[in-house]
């Protein structure tokens, strides 16, 4: 999905499985944005689970980060195939080129305390 959106893995392989990426390739690729689709968690579980990575040092000199751009998804926009797929896909192209076109709704949310404040829903806006 994303390399049909012009999008630069950078630090895995095309068509590889899922694997964990360690925190220091992230900070070596540097990337324009992160977004982050945990497996089967909800959008609340996900804003728990992604603490870890504010505290890590050197994450919050990533590039996406000093420029707001760290997103979580909803992993069932993602996963299986079918129309939800297409809305991901429209979900993830609307962040990387903002249009006014109807796009999913709570499909994910975006960091809006960078570094979050409290770790909770109150650090992140809803995508439209």
């Amino acid at each position: 999905m994303y390399r049909m959106l012009g999008c630069d893995y950078g630090v895995i392989n095309p068509g590889s499985s899922a694997l964990r990426i360690g925190i220091e390739d992230i900070i070596r690729f540097d990337p324009e944005f992160v977004f982050v689709d945990l497996c089967s968690s909800s959008l609340e579980r996900q804003i728990t689970e992604v603490r870890w990575l504010f505290e890590q040092p050197g994450f919050m000199d990533v590039s996406a980060i000093q420029q707001g751009n760290f997103y979580i998804l909803e992993h069932e926009y993602f996963s299986n195939p079918g129309p939800r797929f297409v809305d991901g896909i429209e979900l993830i192209a609307n962040v990387l080129k903002p249009f006014s076109g109807s796009f999913p709704k709570h499909g994910g949310l975006k960091l809006i305390n960078v570094p979050p404040l409290a770790h909770s829903i109150e650090d992140y806006v809803g995508l439209v």
